[in-house]
């Protein structure tokens, strides 16, 4: 049947996408750390409800690991992730989104299967907006620089730990509106997911704006 292959494609490109996704945002001390726990935790008020006892707890252990890691990955780092445990930490999250459920027939609307795609909508919006400087450079997007999100805000005047921060608070913006999508209608549903586009529109035509500026 079609069906079955078109999820299976849509799965594993899902997974390449936030495993890379991950890898890419793990470019300070505890940027990377700090943004699974806070999905993770998102995550797990979004399926909470709906008696996923073996996901929700599996969310809990991992976003506790994470966190405890954290203490030690701060700025000035003591310890580093490395690539390995970004994409581990992206895999978990990738494979968690694909298992819980986000949606069910007798309740809430299909519109709450994009509660990953908000609660993870910051190291999609750093990979994207990466790989797109890149092509327009003529770049090879596999080659590492010093464009990611958290480095164009240190470029715009914040210390790499005020980076961190207010990275961490926009992942908490998108990740709050992810736990209302499984309780919401489809009107709020989509409102919610309107919001959290707009969030990250303000924040890319502000980047753009500002270091455009600051090259004049």
């Amino acid at each position: 049947p079609l069906v079955p292959w078109i999820s299976a494609f849509v799965s594993i490109l899902w997974l390449v996408t936030i495993v890379n996704a991950f890898n890419f945002i793990d470019n300070m001390d505890g940027l990377c750390a700090g943004i699974s726990g806070i999905a993770a935790i998102s995550f797990f008020f979004c399926v909470a409800a709906r008696d996923e006892y073996f996901v929700a707890v599996t969310l809990l252990v991992f976003a506790g690991s994470a966190l405890g890691f954290l203490y030690h990955n701060l700025p000035p780092a003591r310890v580093f992730m490395g690539d390995a445990g970004a994409m581990f930490c992206g895999y978990v999250l990738g494979v968690l989104a694909i298992v819980g459920t986000f949606y069910t027939e007798t309740s809430g609307t299909r519109v709450a299967i994009a509660a990953p795609l908000l609660a993870l909508a910051v190291p999609l919006f750093d990979m994207a907006s990466v790989v797109w400087l890149r092509i327009r450079r003529r770049e090879n997007i596999m080659k590492g620089d010093k464009r990611h999100f958290s480095h164009r805000l240190v470029t715009l005047g914040m210390q790499p730990r005020s980076a961190v921060l207010t990275i961490y608070l926009a992942t908490l913006a998108t990740g709050l509106s992810a736990t209302l999508l499984p309780r919401a209608d489809v009107t709020a549903a989509c409102l919610i997911v309107a919001e959290c586009c707009c969030v990250v529109l303000i924040i890319a035509i502000l980047e753009h704006k500002r270091i455009n500026g600051n090259r004049s």
